[in-house]
C-alpha cells in the first residue's frame, strides 16, 4: 500500500509540475511517456484545454488531493456489493492501479460476478477521454443492461 501511495504522490507531483509550466512548454526528451501524453491532451484547445484550468499556468487549486493520501481507499473494496465496471487503457502508465484495485475488490468478495475490469488494447490514459473510436460503448451498454436493470 505504501508503494502504491508513493506512486500516486509521485504521479500527482509530476503532473502538477507539468501543468504549472508556461503554455509554450513542449515535451522534453526526458519526460516520461505519460507526461508527454498529458501535455498533448491538456494543451490542445480542441481536446482537454480550458482557460481557467491549472494547465494555463496562472494559478493553483485551493483544494487538493493531499488529504486523501492517508485514507486507505481500497481497504474495504472487497465488501462492495454493487456492480462495478473498471475501464482502463492497456498502455496507460496507471494501468497497474486498476489491476491491483480490481484484484483487491474481488478477493474474498461473494459479489464478484457483477465486477469487471475492461482493458482497452493499445490505449493510453488520455485516449479514453475523447477517442470515441476506441471507447467500447457496446460493452459498457451490455454491462449496464446486465447489472443495472431491475430483475
Amino acid at each position: 500500500m505504501k508503494k502504491l501511495l508513493f506512486g500516486l504522490a509521485l504521479l500527482f507531483i509530476c503532473i502538477e509540475i507539468v501543468f504549472v509550466q508556461s503554455e509554450e512548454r513542449a515535451c522534453a526528451k526526458v519526460d516520461p511517456q505519460f507526461v508527454k501524453e498529458y501535455i498533448v491532451y491538456y494543451r490542445n484547445r480542441e481536446r482537454g484545454f480550458h482557460p481557467r484550468s491549472q494547465g494555463e499556468g496562472l494559478g493553483w487549486n485551493v483544494t487538493g488531493y493531499q488529504s486523501y493520501f492517508n485514507m486507505p481507499i481500497l481497504k474495504y473494496s472487497n465488501e462492495i456489493r454493487s456492480a462495478v465496471l473498471m475501464i482502463h487503457g492497456e498502455k496507460a502508465h496507471s494501468c497497474y492501479f486498476s489491476k491491483d484495485a480490481y484484484a483487491n475488490m474481488i478477493k474474498d468478495n461473494p459479489y464478484k460476478n457483477n465486477k469487471e475490469l475492461l482493458l482497452i488494447p493499445h490505449a493510453v490514459h488520455t485516449d479514453l477521454y475523447d477517442n470515441a473510436k476506441i471507447i467500447p460503448f457496446d460493452k459498457i451498454e451490455a454491462f449496464f443492461k446486465q447489472n443495472l436493470t431491475k430483475k
